[in-house]
């Protein structure tokens, strides 16, 4: 009789010892309607030249010193966004400001420095995001104060700038790792989109080679949920980390030549990335949101840039000239 009463005693105990059992984690995204949070975005890149590849009519051309190239590049983006609304994971009302919009480079040789400043319309501008639950997309507008703004800025913004892609759709445990779409490296290294910088002839920045490298994008972004810290008394979820990413981007024009005897002449021009990066992303488990990122890693790059001339009488001739950059970048995102 006792044995029973002491199975049934344990039976009994069954329940409650599983709902005492560690459970995974909810990675939510859930800010409270009506939040405004300032976002800062801030990229380095730092770049020497580590080799050149002179070519000419196929053979390759050898150098007696490789020169000193250096290239800074800085990335300053202030966003404050505000959550009108939220539902099912999204802001289905969101209402952003551009704050700060800016991006420097600095290319140094042993005989000049050059400085390079970019700036953008958007800086300054109020645009609202409206969730379609139909078309499962957003609409985007400018603000009542800025609804004179140029309509163009907005084709190719995305509401998306608390990189959502990298949080996981399920409780997690740690240890736990997930897979993210390639393309929301955007989201990290490109916050709410195409920002239509312009050059200080108020010239577009971005090309088709830019284009082109977006679209050929091969590689792989990989978290692992690190556990929970306590920073500052606020329960932070912690991810871990990696990305993993080649493309190339071609363009090909005519030159302008004044012989008469050439048949044809074309320049050619070829950027190739490869970069590998590790970074480690701070959730406010609380709050339902991220509250910082930080990025580190190589960023490695080369610039081809090709001619080819096409004579009657001589037949071709080629030259091309390959420089080969190895870069580190580092990163940092704050939500405040």
């Amino acid at each position: 009789m006792r044995s029973f009463r002491l199975i049934a005693c344990c039976a009994a105990l069954v329940p409650l010892t599983a709902a005492l059992a560690p459970r995974g984690t909810a990675i939510t995204f859930a800010p409270e309607d009506g939040l405004s949070l300032t976002k800062t975005y801030t990229q380095t890149l730092n770049a020497e030249l580590d080799d050149i590849a002179f070519n000419m009519n196929g053979e390759e051309v050898e150098i007696e010193e490789l020169p000193t190239i250096s290239i800074t590049s800085n990335e300053s983006i202030v966003l404050n966004d505000t959550y009108d609304t939220v539902e099912g994971r999204r802001a289905t009302k969101l209402t952003r400001v551009f704050e700060e919009l800016t991006r420097s480079r600095e290319q140094v040789t042993e005989e000049e420095s050059m400085s390079f400043e970019e700036t953008s319309e958007l800086e300054g501008l109020s645009v609202t995001f409206l969730w379609d639950e139909d078309e499962e997309a957003y609409t985007t507008r400018f603000t009542d104060e800025d609804e004179s703004a140029d309509e163009d800025l907005l084709e190719e913004l995305f509401a998306d700038a608390d990189m959502l892609g990298f949080l996981p759709s399920d409780e997690v445990e740690e240890g736990d790792s997930w897979s993210v779409e390639l393309d929301d490296y955007r989201r990290l290294f490109s916050p709410s989109g195409e920002l239509t910088f312009l050059d200080e002839e108020d010239e577009p920045t971005r090309d088709d080679i830019d284009d082109q490298i977006d679209e050929n994008l091969e590689g792989e972004i990989e978290c692992t949920f690190a556990g929970v810290e306590e920073v500052d008394d606020v329960r932070m979820a912690v991810i871990e980390f990696t990305i993993e990413f080649e493309s190339e981007g071609e363009t090909t024009e005519e030159m302008e030549v004044e012989d008469d005897e050439i048949d044809s002449a074309n320049q050619s021009r070829i950027i190739s990335i490869d970069s590998e990066y590790e970074g480690t992303l701070y959730f406010n488990l609380a709050a339902g949101h991220v509250a910082s990122v930080s990025i580190v890693g190589e960023s490695n790059f080369s610039v081809e840039e090709a001619m080819l001339i096409v004579h009657p009488e001589f037949g071709e001739f080629s030259q091309s000239q390959t420089m080969f950059f190895e870069g580190e970048l580092e990163g940092e995102i704050t939500f405040e």
